[in-house]
């Protein structure tokens, strides 16, 4: 390979995180060619591009925290309420929670901090809502859905 331009060499189309990139570090000073995972690159970034792999969080526990590490998390509840804890995230981070399997109860999710409440419930198949993270708010509620509430119902999800 050290004969070939890296134009020459053959495009990858389809890519794991465990594959190494080609990356040339302090070009101002003394340029060092190193390697790199792609999942060191992309997991550098506050949130995730696309909801796939990694992305996707399930959520199955009765009761416990939940520190979140993808954009989209699918909740699937239990007989009984669930009640996640969610940790604070990092700046710029940002979910979202979808009621995707039920078992008969609600899911009460209940971040460290949550800007102008304390919990969010999603009761019903379809429930959804999206959240940011800020370092001075904490977890901000961007967008909430009803998965059998019309759209125009002025408060679509129950907020404590």
């Amino acid at each position: 390979m050290a004969d070939k331009k890296v134009s020459a060499l053959t495009a990858a189309t389809t890519l794991a995180s465990t594959d190494l990139a080609h990356v040339i570090t302090s070009v101002a000073t003394t340029p060092t060619n190193e390697k790199v995972t792609l999942a060191n690159v992309f997991n550098k970034n506050p949130s995730f591009y696309g909801y796939s792999g990694t992305g996707i969080q399930a959520y199955t526990s009765a009761s416990s925290a939940l520190t979140v590490t993808g954009g989209l998390v699918l909740v699937t509840t239990p007989s009984t309420a669930t009640s996640p804890e969610v940790a604070d995230g990092v700046a710029g981070q940002t979910v979202t929670f979808v009621h995707d399997v039920a078992g008969g109860g609600a899911s009460i999710v209940t971040p460290d901090t949550l800007s102008g409440g304390a919990s969010i419930s999603l009761t019903d198949v379809g429930d959804s809502f999206s959240m940011v993270f800020t370092a001075t708010r904490g977890w901000v509620v961007t967008d909430e859905s009803s998965g059998v509430a019309p759209v125009s119902t002025s408060l679509i999800l129950t907020k404590a």
